[in-house]
């Protein structure tokens, strides 16, 4: 928030930084696959929550459909020019069997209770309503605004066995993950702040092709037991 004070400096800065060290080569067309299963279900314009990504705008939604998109409701606990909605998804402001659909992308790792935001999504959603979770599992600790948990693959399932699972799997790959250790690795050596967001600067940039492997290994039978998310 302090440095969105200085817009200019916060241009010079996301310039710079070397690229997110995760590549999500599957996360489109799970989307696009969400989607289908959302319209195919109703013929008005289905209601869809984002749950936390509302910040995150259009890199959050790539692959939806219009129709998708028409009815998206991005919701947040902050204010932002892309929120439709602030709330507390430890309470939904919506009414039981309401919606079509929910996004749940990169927010579970960062709430005080999982188990009650899911049991909210399952109040909300109506009965053959659809829901798209992606969590980290190999990767950094990161505080947006805490970080408290990680899912294996299993773990995930079993978080959600009062669903009914469409497919499961990594979103990003052991390459991923391997480029953000490599970064965290060199980095934690250093205790001065100068030194150590250097070095993430300076390893991020040296490493980041790295993720791109993802492409070919996300989808192999084992990804999911090295993978990023």
């Amino acid at each position: 928030q302090r440095l969105s004070a200085y817009p200019a400096l916060l241009a010079v800065i996301n310039l710079i930084r070397p690229p997110h060290p995760f590549c999500y080569p599957v996360s489109r067309s799970n989307r696009v696959r969400f989607s289908g299963i959302v319209d195919s279900s109703t013929d008005r314009v289905p209601l869809v929550l984002d749950i936390g990504g509302g910040r995150l705008a259009a890199a959050n939604i790539a692959g939806l459909s219009q129709r998708c998109r028409r009815g998206l409701v991005a919701i947040d606990i902050e204010w932002a020019a892309s929120v439709g909605v602030v709330a507390d998804a430890h309470k939904l402001p919506f009414l039981d069997s309401s919606v079509d659909g929910v996004l749940l992308q990169g927010v579970l790792e960062h709430v005080r209770d999982a188990g009650r935001i899911v049991r909210e999504i399952g109040r909300v959603l109506r009965p053959g309503g659809v829901v798209y979770v992606d969590i980290p599992f190999l990767q950094h600790y990161h505080q947006d605004p805490e970080d408290y948990r990680r899912f294996t693959a299993a773990g995930l399932v079993d978080f959600f066995r009062d669903f009914e699972r469409v497919d499961s799997g990594a979103t990003a790959g052991p390459s991923s993950a391997l480029s953000d250790i490599l970064i965290e690795f060199a980095a934690a050596w250093f205790t001065s702040p100068i030194l150590y967001w250097g070095t993430k600067w300076f390893v991020g940039w040296l490493t980041f092709p790295l993720k791109y492997l993802d492409w070919f290994l996300v989808k192999k039978p084992r990804a999911h037991i090295a993978a990023g998310a």
